[in-house]
């Protein structure tokens, strides 16, 4: 097992958000067995919870930018 592999997790956020131009980043983790067999790599019935959730997560970021107040 490696340590975020293969994913290099914060150094996003760093490379990517810049609050001094109103640039900001957030990371999300998802627990790939929430949403599929991680063997068969099917869907399965979490999937469209999760959707369901990012959805309104995504939707309630867009309700609160100061940019579009």
């Amino acid at each position: 097992m490696s340590l975020n592999h293969p994913y290099k997790g914060v150094e996003l956020v760093r490379r990517y958000g810049d609050p001094t131009l109103h640039r900001h980043s957030i990371q999300i983790e998802i627990n790939r067995k929430l949403y599929m067999n991680e063997h068969s790599l099917a869907l399965h019935e979490g999937y469209e919870s999760l959707k369901a959730s990012l959805r309104s997560l995504l939707e309630l970021l867009l309700a609160t930018d100061p940019r579009r107040l």
